[in-house]
């Protein structure tokens, strides 16, 4: 089971978000027949596969048990107006080198990209990796992912 190492304390405005939003996982098989995007809810709660792989863009670091298989590559990614473009695109090109490369996903179940609520930075490789890799259109990425959202687990 993959556990936050750090639990930020959450402001009383955003606990009706979290509610909303709190251990979601996101199936993206259209974009890659192993991706999803999940918050780190999901981790905490136990809803992560075993033998699998984590892009970990949330501001927490995680530890997996070695047991379950799970190997985690971890991206400093800041969702913030100071983030440079060339920082922008070396955190994009960084995260679809991983999903890309067969030998880390060739024996892996599930692509995991987590950030704290699956909602900004996770969305942001997955349309990245849409528009690079398939070359996707961004509205079409974004409206695939929104559907997709509305059907999560």
């Amino acid at each position: 089971m993959i556990k936050a190492l750090i639990n930020q304390p959450q402001s009383k405005s955003s606990s009706s978000f979290r509610k909303k939003y709190s251990g979601k996982i996101v199936h993206l098989n259209k974009i890659h027949n192993k991706l999803s995007v999940a918050n780190i809810e999901a981790c905490n709660k136990g809803m992560i596969s075993n033998n699998s792989i984590i892009i970990n863009v949330s501001s927490e670091d995680l530890r997996a048990d070695s047991k379950d298989n799970i190997e985690i590559y971890s991206i400093k990614y800041h969702d913030s107006k100071n983030t440079t473009y060339s920082e922008f695109c070396k955190i994009m090109e960084k995260a679809v080198n991983i999903i890309d490369d067969a030998e880390i996903t060739r024996n892996k179940d599930r692509i995991y990209i987590i950030c704290d609520r699956g909602v900004n930075r996770s969305v942001s490789i997955a349309v990245a990796y849409a528009i690079i890799k398939k070359g996707w259109k961004y509205l079409e990425a974004r409206d695939y992912i929104e559907t997709q959202k509305a059907n999560r687990i």
